[in-house]
């Protein structure tokens, strides 16, 4: 996960394709950052699969209005299994 935007800021992911199913575009996640888990929503979900690593492209919206977060920052993408 790299992030590539301050505010808001924009987290992407790269998920296995059956973790991907679980999301939808607009939807809401939890994102941990530190100690800290944060709601953000689903911005897009790329609908290619990379033949190299097999994961797909999500990018996640975070509010970032005190700019705590910084560029490079680690996060995890928290999904709940079905």
């Amino acid at each position: 996960m790299s992030i590539a935007q301050l505010h808001p800021l924009k987290a992407r992911f790269h998920l296995v394709p059956l973790q991907v199913e679980q999301l939808k575009r607009g939807s809401s996640v939890v994102v941990a950052v530190n100690s800290i888990q944060i709601t953000g929503k689903v911005d897009s979900i790329s609908p290619i699969v990379n033949p190299q690593s097999g994961t797909m492209e999500v990018v996640v919206t975070i509010p970032n209005g005190d700019n705590s977060l910084f560029s490079g920052t680690l996060a995890t993408l928290l999904l709940t299994e079905k």
